[in-house]
């Protein structure tokens, strides 16, 4: 219990691109019709847009290259080029007909690169290229969560003032909050709670935001969420509340915040109440603090 029931819940829907997590090696989900592009052994357009040769890249579109040729990897010009930061090259794409939504093999779209990576002028010109917002990779992550995976505040609000959905659910009803309580990016967190993020929503095993950050030890994110009114004695299906996975992992500077806010020692998890787990991880002063 514990740990496992709620940050081992959360699934990465990113991979690791320039020491940050990737999006490129999750198994893709099938693609709409209409995106569907036999891969090219040979793919020149996307061999010189992920070697960063745009020169190149632009004699290939100027000479009829399909830019949604994708390789032998399944990778897009697009998603290249984002990955790269070039605003010109995307740019250059995107009036040569370019699919802005256009998933590689992996479920990854651009606009989800774009926000991961915090790219916002690239961003800005895939939300005006009319781009899905609401396109899911193979983990159900959409470019919002991608944002708040990559702690990107501009990204995060950019996607909201375009009206992506604070409250997409992906896999394992993970949402944008979740993703970003995850990583520990307080200003994203307030950034979602501001704009309507549903600070109660939990996940398949019952776990909520609030029990997350507590489990973590996130003084500020337990606050904001506090603050945006979310449940204190919320409980999962295992019983677990914020205090009891607070009081577990030794979180006492947790202890008197949650109390203040309502939180019950009284409510036990299969028999457990948060002092007797405290007690039974040898956390002394969590044990003093609910005392």
């Amino acid at each position: 219990v514990g740990v496992a029931s709620c940050a081992a819940l959360m699934h990465p829907a990113m991979i690791m691109v320039h020491g940050q997590r990737p999006l490129a090696e999750l198994p893709g989900p099938p693609r709409r019709r209409g995106q569907l592009h036999a891969h090219r052994v040979d793919a020149p357009l996307v061999a010189a847009v992920s070697a960063g040769q745009a020169d190149a890249a632009a004699q290939l579109l100027a000479a009829g290259e399909n830019p949604n040729d994708p390789d032998e990897k399944g990778q897009t010009a697009l998603v290249a080029a984002t990955l790269h930061g070039d605003r010109d090259l995307v740019e250059a794409l995107l009036q040569a007909k370019a699919s802005v939504d256009l998933a590689n093999a992996n479920g990854v779209t651009a606009p989800m690169v774009a926000a991961h990576l915090g790219k916002e002028g690239i961003l800005s010109l895939l939300i005006d290229a009319s781009c899905n917002l609401e396109a899911e990779n193979a983990a159900g992550a959409t470019a919002l969560v991608a944002a708040a995976e990559g702690g990107q505040l501009e990204s995060a609000s950019r996607l909201l003032e375009a009206k992506a959905d604070v409250n997409h659910v992906g896999a394992m009803g993970s949402t944008p909050l979740f993703a970003a309580v995850q990583d520990g990016h307080h200003e994203v967190v307030r950034c979602l709670l501001e704009a309507g993020a549903d600070a109660d929503h939990v996940l398949v095993n019952g776990a909520s935001c609030l029990m997350l950050a507590a489990q973590l030890g996130d003084m500020e994110s337990v606050l904001a969420l506090l603050q945006a009114g979310a449940e204190v004695d919320k409980r999962d299906r295992d019983g677990s509340t914020a205090l009891i996975l607070a009081s577990q992992e030794g979180h006492e500077a947790l202890v008197p915040l949650l109390l203040d806010a309502g939180a019950s020692v009284d409510l036990a998890r299969q028999g457990s109440s948060a002092l007797m787990v405290a007690a039974q991880a040898g956390h002394g002063t969590t044990v003093a603090a609910l005392l």
